[in-house]
């Protein structure tokens, strides 16, 4: 019986490396999508025994745990809004993976000028004029003329010229419908034009 080289009694060590490390999914309407990748960069194989994301997110994927050989990765995706920490937990150890996003604000729309059942004076413009606030344009309309058009919004305000000689006179219900990516929001007035 050959004698035993304790030289060959290496033990194999498992190794494990992910990346990103950092993941920002920006400003989001509901919820961001990332991707993170697990590597095992051992000579033994790779236990990942739990992945522990923050309040807000979830796994895309099958719950661990996963026994990845030498060389073998497995990328996750994950779901979610806020910012926090993923913790990784392996038998090669733990690795933390910062994790942000945030929700789009929505849009908060207020008349400024006309006030409500406001005289307009015949054969003058008015500018209509609405508090826009997280809102990137403004489409202004009339239950009697239809559509107006539409505005920029800037410096969270939103104006459309009113010509007196392009509607009809008498009670028009004025709609305000400031809108962003994500989301609407709206607000009625009534004004009367005057006939002149």
């Amino acid at each position: 019986e050959e004698p035993i080289d304790p030289e060959a009694l290496v033990e194999l060590l498992p190794g494990v490396e992910v990346e990103p490390l950092e993941v920002d999914v920006g400003v989001v309407c509901e919820e961001g999508s990332a991707d993170i990748t697990i590597r095992s960069v051992g000579e033994a194989e790779l236990y990942v025994t739990e992945v522990v994301l923050p309040t807000g997110w979830w796994l895309g994927d099958a719950e661990p745990p996963w026994t990845l050989a030498p060389g073998e990765e497995k990328t996750v995706t994950m779901n979610g809004v806020g910012d926090g920490e993923v913790r990784i937990v392996t038998d090669a150890g733990e690795v933390t993976v910062a994790v942000s996003g945030s929700v789009e604000p929505p849009p908060q729309i207020e008349w400024v000028y006309p006030a409500m059942d406001q005289v307009l004076t015949a054969g003058q413009a008015s500018m209509l004029e609405v508090l826009a606030i997280e809102a990137d344009e403004v489409t202004f309309s009339s239950d009697v003329a239809g559509e107006l058009g539409t505005s920029p919004v800037t410096n969270n305000a939103a104006t459309f010229l009113w010509d007196a000689s392009l509607y009809d006179s008498g009670v028009h219900n004025l709609l305000a419908i400031g809108s962003d990516a994500c989301n609407a929001d709206s607000e009625e007035l009534r004004i009367c034009q005057q006939e002149g």
